[in-house]
């Protein structure tokens, strides 16, 4: 009997993947060596405070901050697109952050990349082109719990949907601007 439990417990543990743990501390002081080190699967939780850096998401991903008041992901290269880029075609959450940054776009999703966003707050993000807060390529995007407020883009369109299913609940989109 008790070989039967632990075939179950060490099954049941592989099929949730490994919990990497972000934060000034922890292993992990960057999201985005988390990211390198985890496998498609995997869970990155994420300590509350203010994490300069971009993601660039290849895999499926869980990425969990502390709520979207506590946690901050803020980047201000000008030669990169976006703070987080899903670019691997499979299925990412990414739900407790605020994105905040000058002259990028908050979030890329490309190669059919089936993405949730849940407690994301974007405010004040300037773009150069379309897609300011969103451009999903292709893919399926799924936004719930969340708050645009403040974006501007200066080509069309503060969010481009192109080939990308998308569902939006309980989310807010105000005073954003296009050109």
């Amino acid at each position: 009997m008790r070989a039967i439990l632990l075939l179950a417990l060490t099954i049941t543990s592989f099929a949730w993947g490994a919990t990497y743990y972000v934060g000034p501390t922890r292993s992990y002081t960057t999201i985005s060596s988390a990211i390198s080190a985890a496998s498609s699967g995997d869970t990155i939780l994420v300590d509350a405070g203010t994490y300069n850096e971009e993601l660039d998401i290849d895999r499926n991903l869980t990425i969990t901050g502390a709520g979207s008041g506590s946690t901050t992901l803020s980047y201000s290269n000008t030669s990169d697109f976006s703070v987080v880029f899903f670019s691997g075609g499979g299925s990412s959450t990414l739900e407790g952050f605020t994105i905040s940054s000058t002259h990028r776009r908050a979030v890329w999703i490309e190669n059919n990349s089936n993405v949730t966003l849940d407690d994301i707050v974007v405010d004040g993000m300037t773009w150069r082109t379309n897609g300011g807060v969103i451009n999903c390529d292709s893919g399926t995007l799924t936004v719930s719990n969340s708050e645009f407020t403040n974006n501007s883009a200066g080509g069309p369109g503060g969010v481009i949907l192109s080939y990308c299913d998308t569902t939006i609940s309980n989310s807010t989109f105000d005073s954003n601007s296009a050109v």
